[in-house]
């Protein structure tokens, strides 16, 4: 999709989100999956939908002996946004990456 759009700016960052946000539904949440992407108005929004309805935290606990537990730390450090909401069945985690300058810089929450 990016590639057909010329965005090939974006392909690496949004391989990795992506990558990172479906191994995290595979590995903790359950049920079936469901990933989205859409593009608007100069933003990738891409989606994972899980069926355990527990919210993850933005903050991470990892020490740095930790094997585990580095990804939402790279989604942090990559997206220009990002996110977790409940749904009715689950929950659903995002993030968001720009592509013009007219749009909000990166998320430093």
């Amino acid at each position: 999709m990016l590639l057909r759009m010329q965005l090939a700016d974006l392909v690496d960052d949004a391989s990795l989100l992506v990558s990172e946000m479906v191994t995290n539904a595979i590995i903790h949440g359950s049920g079936d999956q469901i990933l989205r992407a859409d593009f608007t108005a100069g933003r990738l929004r891409v989606t994972v939908d899980d069926q355990n309805s527990t919210l993850i935290s933005r903050q991470s606990d990892t020490r740095e002996e930790d094997e585990r537990g580095r990804g939402l730390m790279l989604v942090d450090a990559l997206a220009h946004a990002w996110g977790v909401e409940a749904m009715p069945t689950g929950k659903r985690v995002w993030f968001e990456l720009y592509v013009t300058e007219k749009l909000p810089p990166p998320c430093q929450e």
